[in-house]
């Protein structure tokens, strides 16, 4: 007998237990689990290879045939789900992880967002996971876990335009070359790659244009609210908001008082420090005339003087205090690096709410973001929400906003009051952060929000005990069954689902485990989604902080070779 006649024989006595073999329909059910059977073995092993060459993409799974059952096992999951809302609630604890059909459930296809591989008996499986959101999304992972690979995987597959902060230019470098969309790349310290800049004074011009001059006031105190950070712990308010009010005076003057090539950040930077240094060398008179101008001026309906007012009529030691905050969080502009970067746009904000074929990249070390260039990320991501709040009309694929390093801008204000309405307004947000502790330390009030309001939160590799300790509690506690040796009685104990210590040795970066946390619904244990193991290698460049299997190198190989040889074939494919 060959494999198949075994397969054919143990099938066939398996049915026979259901089904008389003198049942007419007996035949039929056995060639139809035969079917079955050998269309999962096509599927699974044709997946394995394409995964192995690199020519495997994460959408093509969904597009294999596929029994009609999820709907049923859906439709039963809900009367169950009313049966322990009704008799269950309040009596024990029913904590669980998602079970593993309805995890089965939730196939990944085109449009949604991936979560990660089906995960059953400690084995990860092929099949994709994904979701639909209708709010934003949080991933909590420290370094080398794998979040920079899943984001990987996330930017290439994302359809429409995306931010992106990303502290070691991985995912950019990854992506960028071999992308079909415009990559506009702000990478003050890696000149291989920074292809673009951005100017904040050029976003003020295009709301002028668009929504005349009243609006420019309102969009200027965004940028002065990302400029110079206010923290919610603090004792005495006043200088930051004075000094938030006279950095705005400041932008309104330059943009109604001098000529379109002084609109920039630099020039700014140099009226705050030096004043009218060009009328006067001595450095009192210098910004006493500056003062003067300003309180003079009638722009944007007497905006500038009613900022301005405050400082001019301030004691030399509150006024020195003021600017002392004030030079102090805009010192950053100064620097040579980042100069060439914000004095003039290759791109505006709004575009990215218009078009679908655009990614703009911030890529810097993680040190300068957590430092001086803390008030560049937060100035993209507020101007960036603020253009999607203000611009009507809905967007048929939200914008990607991917923050890495989330808590390396530290307190934005902005950010706080507005993720939860982001996707409202056409943006899927998705905060990344490298434990807890970061995340309380720039929202002391409000970390838990992030976490709470979100739909999902992913979590990957960490040994960072409060981490660990709360998605133990998040994930609850179950009710365990036992019997009594020696009697008929049961007793029942409630233990926790999973402990602190098993949360980090279940995620132990090594195993490449995550545990997705849902509002409303049970928890998923799932497997780490690779950009080099679900996307073909035409989609990215190598990495080599990952390397490249052999099979996959020779594929990358061969259709190079292809394109040098055929290259208006490519080109006009």
């Amino acid at each position: 007998m060959d494999i198949l006649e075994y397969v054919q024989f143990y099938i066939s006595a398996f049915i026979s237990f259901f089904i008389a073999p003198s049942h007419p329909y007996h035949e039929a059910v056995l060639y139809g689990v035969i079917s079955l059977l050998l269309m999962f073995m096509v599927r699974t092993l044709f997946i394995t290879i394409t995964r192995s060459t690199g020519l495997y993409h994460i959408d093509h799974y969904a597009h294999w045939p596929r029994l009609p059952w999820r709907f049923f096992w859906n439709l039963w999951m809900v009367i169950y789900d009313w049966w322990q809302e009704v008799f269950t609630f309040g009596k024990r604890s029913t904590a669980g992880f998602t079970n593993v059909l309805s995890m089965f459930s939730l196939l990944y296809r085109k449009g949604m967002i991936p979560l990660g591989r089906a995960y059953a008996l400690g084995f990860g499986l092929l099949m994709p996971v994904g979701i639909k959101t209708k709010r934003h999304l949080m991933i909590v992972a420290m370094t080398g876990s794998g979040k920079t690979v899943f984001l990987t995987l996330l930017v290439r597959l994302w359809r429409s335009s995306v931010f992106l902060i990303d502290p070691k230019g991985s995912v950019t470098r990854s992506l960028s070359r071999l992308s079909k969309k415009k990559w506009h790349i702000l990478a003050p310290y890696d000149k291989d790659i920074s292809n673009a800049s951005w100017n904040f004074f050029d976003e003020i011009k295009d709301f002028e244009k668009r929504y005349g001059a009243d609006s420019v006031v309102g969009l200027v105190e965004k940028i002065c609210e990302a400029l110079i950070i206010k923290l919610p712990t603090e004792n005495n308010p006043f200088f930051p908001s004075s000094a938030r009010g006279f950095a705005s005076a400041i932008i309104l003057h330059l943009r109604s008082a001098f000529p379109e090539e002084d609109h920039n950040p630099v020039f700014m930077y140099q009226l705050i420090t030096r004043g009218y240094w060009h009328k006067s060398s001595n450095a009192k008179i210098a910004f006493d005339l500056l003062l003067d101008d300003m309180l003079g001026s009638t722009a944007y309906n007497g905006a500038i003087a009613s900022r301005v007012t405050a400082i001019a009529d301030a004691g030399e030691t509150t006024r020195g205090n003021v600017l002392s905050t004030l030079r102090d969080q805009i010192k950053w502009l100064s620097l040579p690096e980042v100069a060439p970067l914000i004095t003039s746009s290759s791109f505006l904000c709004s575009e990215l709410k218009y078009r679908d074929d655009i990614v703009v990249s911030l890529a810097a070390p993680v040190s300068d973001l957590r430092g001086h260039l803390a008030p560049f990320s937060r100035l993209l991501t507020n101007i960036l929400s603020y253009n999607f709040e203000r611009i009507t009309g809905a967007k048929k694929y939200p914008c990607l906003f991917a923050v890495d390093e989330m808590q390396a801008q530290g307190y934005n204000e902005y950010v706080e009051q507005t993720v939860p309405l982001m996707r409202g307004h056409g943006v899927q947000f998705i905060g990344i952060v490298q434990d807890l502790e970061g995340l309380k330390k720039a929202y002391p009030h409000s970390w838990e929000g992030f976490l709470g309001n979100a739909d999902a939160v992913i979590w990957m590799a960490s040994n960072h005990l409060g981490t660990n300790e709360y998605l133990s509690r998040v994930l609850g506690k179950t009710t365990r069954s036992q019997k009594i040796k020696g009697t008929s009685r049961r007793v029942e104990n409630e233990r926790e689902l999973m402990t602190p210590e098993q949360v980090g040795r279940f995620l132990e970066a090594e195993k490449e485990n995550i545990i997705v946390t849902r509002a409303g619904t049970r928890p998923l244990k799932l497997k780490l989604l690779k950009y080099y193991s679900d996307l073909p290698v035409t989609d990215y460049d190598s990495d080599p902080d990952h390397g490249e299997v052999l099979l996959r190198r020779l594929t990358r190989f061969i259709l190079a070779r292809l394109n040098t040889e055929n290259p208006k074939e490519t080109n006009s494919s």
